[in-house]
């Protein structure tokens, strides 16, 4: 039986293959992008849908709240340039997230699949820059869909 997928393993998971990601627009969008491709896998009953609709199309304030205190826990360094937040994972969150990794793979049907979709989503992802990501289909479909509707619509 699959069960929801932990939010914090979700939320720094892009970390775990990225090391750093610059910009809280590019970071809310490659989640994004792996809540989309969960979705499309089939796996609607594992993820939160906790994205909302702002001007730049999806965005979960909850994502970067969480980042901020694991900051504070050392678990991730938030670093600032020229008003651009770049999130780095330090040994200590990389070691946090390999345990809920192996936790999460041995406690949910199809975990080590999941983990592979989201890896294949960061690794495609990685390199983009957030303006890319925005304008990318995802992001487009879900401006469009919820423009005049719900506001809480993934796909």
């Amino acid at each position: 039986m699959s069960k929801k997928i932990d939010k914090d393993l979700f939320e720094l998971y892009p970390l775990y293959h990225s090391n750093e990601i610059e910009g809280n627009k590019k970071y809310m969008k490659i989640c994004y992008e792996m809540e989309c491709n969960l979705y499309d896998e089939g796996y609607q009953d594992i993820i939160h849908n906790d994205f909302k609709r702002n001007q730049f199309g999806p965005n979960n304030g909850g994502i970067l709240d969480k980042l901020t205190a694991y900051s504070i826990l050392k678990k991730v360094i938030l670093k600032e340039i020229n008003g651009i937040k770049s999130w780095e994972i330090t040994s200590g969150g990389i070691s946090f997230l390999k345990s809920r990794i192996s936790f999460f793979k041995k406690t949910n049907d199809n975990g080590e699949l999941i983990i592979e979709n989201m890896e294949k989503v960061v690794l495609n992802t990685k390199n983009k820059s957030g303006y890319e990501l925005e304008k990318g289909e995802n992001v487009q479909k879900y401006k469009k869909e919820t423009f005049w509707g719900d506001d809480k619509i993934i796909r």
